[in-house]
């Protein structure tokens, strides 16, 4: 199993872990970087120009440590850069919508 490492503050990596490695078989990657403001997962359109297909955020389990100071926890997927497949509290769905996303 992949350990998680790229926020060092990361609360929640059980559930990310979870996400990656539903999603892992259908070709995600860990695309986490360490400025960005939560870990993601996501499926690229193209290896060699790194073009992104779709994207999950898996957001922090602590609301004081999230960047909208939500209580809602959120969950995020996107295509084409700026397309919201689903923004919601449900890892499921979100996991379905990233899916449903890739085709």
């Amino acid at each position: 199993m992949q350990k998680y490492v790229s926020h060092a503050d990361y609360d929640n990596a059980e559930t990310f872990n979870k996400v990656l490695h539903t999603l892992q078989p259908f070709g995600f990657v860990d695309t986490s970087w360490h400025n960005d403001t939560c870990p993601s997962v996501a499926l690229y359109a193209d290896d060699e120009t790194g073009e992104e297909l779709v994207k999950i955020y898996i957001d922090f389990a602590d609301p004081m440590e999230r960047d909208n100071g939500s209580e809602m926890e959120q969950f995020c997927v996107y295509t084409d850069h700026d397309t919201i497949r689903y923004c919601g509290e449900d890892v499921e769905s979100a996991i379905n919508a990233a899916l449903k996303a890739k085709g």
